[in-house]
């Protein structure tokens, strides 16, 4: 079962991502899809359900499973694509974080979590599954700073 459940909310005026602030202990300061982790009962499309009301306060009507997350066998995350309308005025219920409608041109220059990019990148080429590598850290090789760092890139 996947570990956490997150949200491709798209409509005219771009994607819905959630703009996380510095001191969150995930994707500090970056933008990411609304979602969170399932719950030991819940299947992925219950616990993004229940996501979005404590988050956004929402119901949506019609989610498709859309995009699986990876890292080796463990089934890290469900993207599902949501595309029904959202109510006015659309309010974060999280402290400090907000919700923010990014337009489609505007996607490679923003600041969006890593793993939410290549989930997003994946989704807007068709494909319905990401791969995650973790590629360790050692002292003698010249990386970048993501790989330095031993976090987790894309495949």
């Amino acid at each position: 079962m996947a570990e956490h459940a997150c949200a491709l909310i798209h409509g005219p005026r771009g994607l819905l991502l959630e703009l996380r602030p510095a001191s969150a202990r995930r994707a500090p300061g970056q933008l990411t899809c609304f979602g969170g982790s399932c719950e030991p009962h819940e299947d992925p499309e219950t616990a993004l359900r229940r996501e979005l009301g404590e988050e956004l306060d929402w119901q949506p009507r019609r989610i498709h499973a859309s995009v699986a997350l990876y890292k080796g066998p463990r089934w890290v995350a469900q993207f599902f694509t949501i595309a029904d309308p959202l109510p006015h005025p659309l309010h974060c219920r999280i402290p400090d974080h907000h919700a923010i409608w990014v337009p489609w041109p505007s996607l490679p220059g923003v600041p969006l979590s890593p793993w939410h990019a290549a989930v997003i990148n994946a989704w807007q080429h068709g494909h319905s599954r990401v791969d995650l590598i973790t590629v360790p850290h050692h002292p003698d090789q010249h990386l970048s700073s993501q790989h330095e760092t031993g976090q987790d890139s894309v495949l």
